[in-house]
């Protein structure tokens, strides 16, 4: 009777990637491509990637065949080495979420649908709020709009994660103008989306050299989706006052309209918004109160 063994699972293997072990071994290259900005060099046999997609099957044997080396400017290499990978053995394994759609990327270039899904499956469940801002930002670079749900779900449910990234303070000024500008956010208060705001523009200010003088007149493509007036009197005066965000004429402007609604127009670049945003906060876990163990242990003395 046959059984398994470890060199059973071992040959098995082996027989799995023997496209991917002829191709590291260097048998019989037949096709190169120079991959991205730095041109990459990847090397692999015409056949196994022309049996995979129609694309590489009219690349290699088509009318219009490709007989010199192949430049691919618009991927990245990564993506695409983890394409080939694929293509000789079947499986991947990502490390992160953005490996995984420069691969997606890759995949849809030269129309291989199955590698598609599998890229898909793990970046809707394995995308760390860690990674997402990175991540959105390498989807709007690729110009691929269909992870943009996925992004703004994480963003606003797992916001307190995200604004903690070290990605962060590094994030484009757009991203920054789309976390500020949700409705909805995982955050306790106004004050915070202020904080995090403050963060970034004076990460920004440093990379930039921004003058203190020129602070509050540098970020009012952002400084507009801070509600203000949905603070309390006692937030703005004992944090916002004191910030090099905004001119003394903004900070008289809305402590007047604190104390009186509508007591002098609100300057153009501040949000006249008095509504608070949907924070969502995690509600605390309430300790079971045992009830009868309590009434067991009770003594009547000790009230004496």
């Amino acid at each position: 009777m046959c059984s398994n063994t470890s060199d059973d699972s071992y040959l098995l293997e082996k027989f799995a990637k023997r496209f991917l072990n002829s191709s590291n071994n260097g048998i019989d290259y037949d096709c190169e491509f120079l991959v991205g900005s730095q041109q990459v060099v990847v090397r692999g046999h015409k056949l196994v990637f022309a049996v995979t997609s129609d694309v590489f099957r009219a690349m290699f044997y088509g009318e219009l065949r490709e007989y010199k080396t192949v430049i691919v400017e618009d991927l990245d290499p990564e993506g695409f080495e983890c394409m080939k990978q694929f293509i000789y053995t079947g499986e991947i394994k990502f490390s992160s979420a953005i490996q995984a759609l420069l691969t997606y990327i890759a995949a849809g270039k030269y129309l291989i649908p199955l590698l598609e899904k599998v890229c898909c499956k793990y970046i809707e469940e394995k995308t760390h709020p860690s990674e997402v801002l990175e991540f959105y930002e390498c989807c709007k670079g690729f110009n691929v709009s269909k992870f943009e749900e996925l992004c703004s779900k994480i963003i606003r449910k797992k916001t307190d994660e995200v604004v903690v990234s070290d990605y962060f303070t590094t994030a484009k000024l757009e991203t920054i103008e789309m976390i500020l500008s949700s409705s909805s956010l995982k955050l306790k208060s106004e004050l915070e989306v202020f904080d995090i705001f403050e963060r970034w523009a004076l990460a920004e200010a440093s990379r930039n050299a921004i003058a203190v003088e020129l602070m509050a007149s540098s970020f009012e493509t952002l400084k507009k989706h801070i509600r203000f007036l949905a603070m309390s009197g006692e937030q703005f005066v004992s944090r916002v006052a004191e910030s090099s965000l905004l001119t003394q004429e903004e900070k008289l402007i809305i402590a007047m309209n604190m104390i009186k609604l509508n007591t002098k127009p609100m300057p153009e670049g501040l949000s006249p918004e008095q509504k608070q945003r949907q924070f969502i906060i995690t509600p605390l876990k309430t300790p079971v109160v045992r009830e009868m163990s309590q009434r067991q242990n009770f003594n009547p003395l000790s009230l004496t």
